[in-house]
């Protein structure tokens, strides 16, 4: 898996904490149960919530899939805005299925309709140059 500088920082920080190394092999985020088995979708979520509670954070609008979601606006706005791109780095079968994690709001949509008369900024400069005569 493909991890910025960041996230690596953030997990090795993580490691640190945990006092040991885990084994090659074994899960960075074990389940109690089993030492081998990853963490459940669930106990992600709670471990979210806690986190948002002991940070004061409204966990309220907050999941590991909205995380997921926000994950992959960001890749599509690094991208420019390339859908195939995201949809690969999303992991997902279908262009259509990238497309419903990237939602616009009204007035997003709204400055994108406001915005068709305006002329292009590379247009724009072309006018300002005297034509030749």
């Amino acid at each position: 898996m493909v991890l910025n500088e960041r996230a690596r920082e953030v997990i090795r920080d993580y490691i640190a904490s945990l006092g040991t190394i885990p084994p090659a092999g074994q899960f960075l985020f074990r389940s109690r149960t089993d030492a081998n088995r990853p963490i459940c979708r669930t106990q992600a979520h709670r471990l979210l919530k806690k986190l948002c509670h002991e940070c004061d954070i409204d966990s309220a609008r907050i999941s590991t899939h909205s995380l997921r979601k926000s994950f992959v606006r960001a890749v599509y706005d690094a991208s420019g805005h390339d859908l195939v791109r995201t949809q690969r780095i999303g992991q997902h079968q279908s262009p259509l299925t990238t497309a419903l994690y990237l939602e616009s709001t009204q007035s997003e949509l709204n400055d994108l309709v406001l915005g068709l008369g305006a002329p292009a900024p590379a247009a724009a400069a072309l006018h300002s140059f005297p034509l030749a005569s």
